[in-house]
């Protein structure tokens, strides 16, 4: 099943093309796992205020500095380790995704 982004805070993100194609090939593995990486993504991007086509022009230093904030905000808000090794992942696979098309 596809996932629908009509009502969700993050529904401008799939108008990347880049971001588009990293849900598409995630839901043909597992829409649940596609949609909860989804709204990791949307999640760290706003808090930290930028954009899947931000992270994926970040040269490695700066991508290393971005989830070392990304975890500091993770551990502000409460965050448990597994949830915030679940934001790691979804930001590392999408910009693995964006940045090798």
């Amino acid at each position: 099943m596809r996932q629908t982004f009509e009502r969700s805070p993050y529904r401008h993100l799939p108008e990347d093309q880049a971001v588009l194609g990293w849900v598409t090939e995630g839901q043909r593995g597992s829409p649940a796992l596609a949609g909860g990486r989804f709204r990791r993504l949307g999640n760290a991007c706003a808090a930290l205020k930028t954009t899947p086509a931000e992270l994926a022009r970040m040269d490695e230093r700066q991508a290393v500095s971005f989830l070392r904030q990304l975890v500091g905000e993770c551990e502000a808000r409460g965050i448990t380790g597994v949830t915030t090794k679940g934001y790691v992942m979804a930001v590392k696979s999408c910009g693995a995704s964006t940045t090798s098309r």
